[in-house]
């Protein structure tokens, strides 16, 4: 697995490693912005998706001191699910903030300017 990527079928792609029971497990991410949606595999060759996460009622926040970050869902039942997911670096990070960030803000009233804010703040630590 290697940096982050912007291909054709996705607007931003990578590896992330996602918080399981015992520590983290790398996992292939593909996010489509337009459609909010957070697709995640076992890994890059893989071709069909373990989860697809709907981003219209996520919600994103960082950890200052590392390249971690969590994205909270909340379902329309009100249900959340939490994941904590960690960049290979924090260039990594921030480009996948940035790009989250779009597709939560794009998606509707989930995202306010403040929260959007809040993450950026915690953002640009890691650059």
């Amino acid at each position: 697995f290697f940096g982050l990527e912007c291909g054709m079928s996705w607007d931003c792609e990578g590896p992330l490693s996602k918080k399981r029971r015992f520590g983290y497990h790398v996992s292939w991410f593909g996010l489509r912005i337009a459609q909010a949606q957070l697709h995640y595999y076992a890994d890059k060759t893989d071709t069909t998706a373990k989860r697809v996460l709907d981003l219209r009622h996520a919600r994103l926040s960082t950890t200052p001191q590392d390249p971690h970050f969590t994205l909270v869902i909340t379902g329309e039942d009100g249900a959340k699910e939490e994941y904590h997911l960690k960049a290979p670096s924090c260039a990594d990070l921030n480009r996948w903030v940035e790009a989250l960030q779009q597709a939560i803000a794009d998606s509707g009233p989930a995202a306010t300017p403040a929260d959007l804010r809040s993450v950026l703040t915690a953002s640009s630590r890691h650059v």
